[in-house]
């Protein structure tokens, strides 16, 4: 019998619920929460998907399953508030892309990254 393989993408509220887990306990986060919210209320809600490692949210293309050795891009929470974005073409490879949007612009930033590397075209997407 074959193992199913797993899923490491989670559904956007669960993302969220996790990243609120945290501020509850002290760790600032908002700026991730804020970013998640804006996903939640946008069609990026449905066109694109996400996992957690440990604090940094995984942003992919589409629905993927372990192990994962594709494009990604990485969005960490920094200590100051910040997020840093990261782009990966695959696990084995420097980041390609590197950004660091402040509080409040994060979403400004993956909207402009999601059209620059053509996953989705910002014009089919206005901000929420």
């Amino acid at each position: 019998m074959l193992d199913e393989p797993m899923s490491m993408t989670r559904s956007w509220s669960s993302i969220r619920e996790f990243y609120e887990s945290l501020v509850a306990h002290g760790l600032r986060f908002d700026a991730m929460i804020d970013l998640i919210r804006k996903i939640e209320a946008s069609s990026y809600s449905t066109g694109v998907f996400a996992w957690t490692s440990m604090h940094a949210l995984c942003v992919v293309q589409t629905a993927v399953f372990h192990p994962y050795d594709g494009p990604v891009l990485y969005i960490t929470p920094t200590l100051n508030g910040d997020l840093e974005f990261r782009y990966f073409a695959n696990r084995w490879q420097r980041a390609e892309w590197c950004r660091t949007a402040r509080e409040g612009a994060g979403f400004d930033l993956l909207m402009n990254f999601m059209d620059q590397l053509r996953w989705i075209p910002r014009i089919n997407f206005p901000p929420p």
